[in-house]
């Protein structure tokens, strides 16, 4: 197996892994207090809500050994869920996600000028005991270009995870995800928050894990990485425009790692802004069917800045 492809499979489980776990900006019926988790939850419906935006200058691909030149990224995310009280146990998730990714490439490479997400979230937590807590959670919605919709840009990816919570500073995540249009369409994965002293937490919850210090209960800075991607059908006369008609309306498999830091002000205990910035250290577009791959041969850099509300 190639080098890449053993990477592409790691980064594939652990970024899955952070579908499972719940941790600062969890609902505040599954935080944990002190003493243990919270046995019964709030009756009101609770909000969670996130904006991000981020801009990657210059990274150079290439194809094979073919170099495609350099290509601004420009990623535009925006999710809401609306968590509903349905029994004492159980909440339902509702909710959307927008997610953008536009590439300026040079017109004339396999590089979607665009891939884009717009799915509903649903879901459900359940608490099955003091200690363990599980997520069930479908994403139905289109992955493409958004341009001459067919069947092949619809898409359900599925999560199921669960959460053990030791106590208030140490939790567990296990869980599953499942994306038949992925070249791996079943994997495993698994994460971990501990607060182990006063001001320290190591959140490795993927898609973003971190190491947080917060020196004040506004301010938090934190060191890590991001792991995003997904599968896609790419634009149904894409591959014609740059000669490469075999790839028209197939199934592109875009995988990104970075590594960063940043800082975080809550405004309140509900609402926080962060800026971070870093490298773009792997990026892969992956056409299966055609056994065509496009990759980054070098580090990039970007920059981000988002906002996040839960109540």
């Amino acid at each position: 197996m190639k080098v890449t492809s053993i990477l592409k499979c790691l980064l594939c489980m652990i970024w899955l892994s952070g579908m499972t776990l719940w941790a600062e900006e969890e609902p505040e019926w599954l935080q944990v207090d002190e003493a243990d988790v919270q046995s019964a939850p709030v009756s009101k419906i609770g909000h969670e809500a996130s904006v991000d935006f981020s801009y990657t200058i210059g990274s150079r691909h290439k194809q094979g050994n073919r170099s495609l030149g350099d290509t601004d990224t420009y990623h535009t995310n925006a999710t809401y869920t609306a968590v509903i009280p349905t029994t004492d146990s159980v909440h339902s998730r509702i909710g959307f996600t927008f997610d953008r990714t536009d590439f300026g490439g040079t017109g004339g490479d396999p590089i979607p000028s665009t891939l884009q997400q717009t799915s509903l979230n649903v879901g459900f937590d359940a608490e099955l005991s003091d200690k363990w807590i599980m997520r069930v959670e479908a994403a139905p919605g289109i992955y493409s270009d958004l341009e001459d919709i067919s069947i092949t840009d619809f898409n359900v990816p599925v999560i199921i995870g669960f959460s053990y919570i030791v106590d208030a500073n140490l939790q567990w995540a296990f869980g599953i995800s499942a994306d038949f249009r992925r070249e791996i369409p079943v994997l495993p994965g698994a994460g971990v928050r501990w607060q182990f002293a006063d001001d320290w937490v190591l959140n490795f919850i993927f898609p973003k894990p971190q190491l947080e210090y917060r020196f004040d209960p506004a301010w938090m800075i934190y060191v890590g990485g991001e792991v995003r991607g997904g599968s896609y059908a790419y634009g149904k006369n894409e591959g014609t425009r740059i000669g490469q008609p075999q790839l028209d309306n197939e199934i592109v498999e875009f995988m990104e790692a970075r590594l960063g830091g940043g800082v975080e002000y809550k405004f309140n205990p509900a609402v926080g802004i962060h800026a971070e910035g870093g490298a773009v250290v792997f990026r892969q577009f992956n056409f299966e069917d055609d056994d065509l791959t496009v990759h980054a041969s070098q580090p990039a850099p970007y920059v981000s800045i988002g906002l996040k509300a839960n109540f």
